[in-house]
């Protein structure tokens, strides 16, 4: 017998994070949405969609938000550059100007962090 996974300390962490979460326009859209999958839970096997993806270890992991989206300092990509190739690094869901080396037409636009941008 398949046994839906407890969402519980999903919604509580959803519900300690939700006031410092980037972007408020979203804050209807994510309340909306961690509802439904309060109501819902995650997926099983059973549903034909999901039936090759188990994700039970999934809903046992605890997660925690970073606690500062950059840290100090470019990473050190060492021996994965390539010579002349642009560079654009994200880093925990955030533009990292530090590491990154985009040189961009005057005319093609900038980049910054979504949130920023809206």
């Amino acid at each position: 017998m398949i046994q839906k996974l407890d969402t519980t300390h999903f919604m509580d962490q959803f519900e300690n994070a939700k006031a410092a979460l980037p972007g408020p326009w979203l804050s209807e859209r994510r309340v909306a949405a961690m509802r439904n999958f309060g109501a819902h839970g995650f997926p099983t096997t059973r549903e034909e969609d999901w039936k090759y993806t188990n994700l039970s270890r999934l809903g046992k992991t605890t997660f925690e938000p970073p606690q500062s989206q950059l840290v100090a300092g470019p990473i050190d990509l060492g021996d994965v550059l390539i010579e002349g190739a642009q560079r654009l690094v994200i880093r925990n869901g955030a533009y990292d100007p530090l590491s990154s080396s985009v040189e961009m037409p005057a005319d093609a636009g900038f980049f910054s962090d979504f949130s920023a941008a809206v």
